[in-house]
């Protein structure tokens, strides 16, 4: 009976707009119907878009439209048109299960629920609607990263004489690194997450120290930590503002010499520094069809420097779906007297099946950048200078593992005195690889 009575209603909203402009409405109402069902939805596209420019619109013009576009998998494209379609006739259970898995495919998850509370309960079953509630698991998030780092500089600097012709040199050198991390993101509204995550690491690290007459050596261990916190609420007209906090454990160490006038021989010490440091960032966040235009600003005190950052970011989504995206930031950076200015690309894709990638490029003086709300941080004892990583992303049920590399070029600085006692800086630039694996559950 209800299958009878959508038709009726759809036969009389065609006849009504046919009423209104008889001798066109009927002929783009059948050329659209012969092109949708032969699959010329390049053709239909093209003369839907002029209709609906001549004033011709209609229930069935903008369904066919919709669904044309979503069969390309062009769901960016269909959205207005299921919106369109389900203001004229929002009881069709057809408009609705399209537009409810466009608004998913194109990540407007919040939007989806929305849509779906308003379902008849078959629908919501048909779809998988679940009823959010804040004390159950629904649409929540654990990560978990493992990961070790490594470079060449311990063993390169271990057997090399670094003094060469000098009196005197001195220097600290970093080596590997193994890390873990735990991030936990919950739903508190349909429409706000709250994350906290906890990184923890272990960093080797060398120093050395070369006079004339003796040499003195010693391997450390450092073991920094951070805690962040972040939440974020995205309002019914597509603007998501959030904010975070980061507080965060640095630990170093150096050798140094002191020279005894007395006994004329030199003095070394082991020299700590541990500091508790802090961020704090507010974003906002705009989606626009193919656009998300991202903006934040953030303030610290990493490594015992004061800073301001500002960002801005455009994410684009070339085909009207999540299977092609180009991300790009750029980002001024003011450390204390420096001021720095990093750009940032990102390219993400699918592959096949369950299979995702994505490859990233950044460039700049990344002293203390604060990335990712401070999540990821360089607060890092030698200043990176460019940063790269691949990742591929496996894609299961409710299961995600992300194997990564990444590759950062970093700078050093070490010390020698001549004979004439003029202290020389030289420079030591380097390769530090990363691996990591993430696997994250979805519940």
């Amino acid at each position: 009976m209800r299958n009878y009575l959508l038709t009726f209603v759809c036969f009389f909203l065609l006849f009504q707009v046919c009423a209104q402009n008889p001798k066109t409405m009927g002929a783009i109402d059948t050329l659209t119907y012969q092109q949708f069902f032969s699959n010329d939805y390049k053709g239909l596209q093209k003369t839907a878009k002029q209709a609906i420019k001549e004033g011709l619109d209609f229930y069935f013009l903008r369904t066919r439209l919709a669904i044309s576009y979503y069969n390309q998998k062009n769901y960016e494209s269909s959205l207005p048109h299921f919106k369109k379609a389900q203001e004229w006739f929002p009881l069709d259970t057809i408009i609705q299960e399209y537009y409810y898995y466009a608004l998913e495919f194109t990540g407007r998850y919040e939007d989806a629920y929305d849509l779906a509370k308003g379902f008849s309960k078959s629908m919501q079953q048909k779809v998988g609607f679940q009823k959010f509630m804040v004390f159950n698991l629904n649409q929540d998030e654990i990560a978990i990263t493992a990961g070790i780092a490594g470079n060449n500089n311990i063993a390169r600097f271990d057997s090399l004489d670094i003094k060469d012709t000098n009196i005197y040199a001195e220097g600290t050198f970093q080596g590997g690194t193994t890390l873990a991390s735990f991030v936990l993101k919950k739903r508190i509204t349909p429409r706000s997450n709250l994350t906290v995550g906890y990184s923890y690491f272990e960093n080797k690290s060398f120093g050395k120290i070369q006079t004339y007459d003796s040499t003195a050596v010693q391997t450390f261990w450092n073991n920094p930590y951070q805690l962040n916190i972040a939440y974020d609420y995205l309002l019914p007209f597509g603007l998501k503002v959030g904010g975070s906090y980061g507080a965060y454990h640095e630990a170093s160490n150096y050798l140094s010499a002191e020279y005894d006038t007395t006994t004329y021989t030199f003095n070394y010490s082991h020299n700590s520094n541990v500091n508790n440091r802090y961020t704090a960032s507010l974003f906002l966040a705009y989606r626009w069809d193919r656009f998300e235009f991202y903006g934040s600003g953030s303030i610290g005190n990493l490594a015992a420097r004061k800073q301001k950052q500002l960002e801005l970011g455009l994410v684009y989504f070339p085909f009207g779906n999540q299977a092609f995206y180009s991300v790009t930031t750029g980002t001024l950076l003011f450390n204390d007297s420096t001021k720095a200015f990093l750009i940032h690309q990102k390219l993400g894709g699918y592959i096949y099946k369950n299979l995702w990638y994505e490859l990233s490029g950044s460039y700049g003086n990344f002293q203390n950048y604060i990335g990712a709300g401070g999540f990821s941080t360089y607060n890092t004892f030698d200043p990176v200078q460019f940063a790269s990583s691949l990742s591929f992303i496996f894609y299961f049920k409710n299961l995600t593992i992300i194997p990564s590399y990444g590759l950062q070029i970093r700078k050093s600085n070490y010390y020698t005195v001549d004979n004439n006692l003029n202290i020389n800086t030289l420079t030591n630039k380097y390769y530090h690889h990363i691996l990591t694996l993430t696997a994250k559950w979805t519940f």
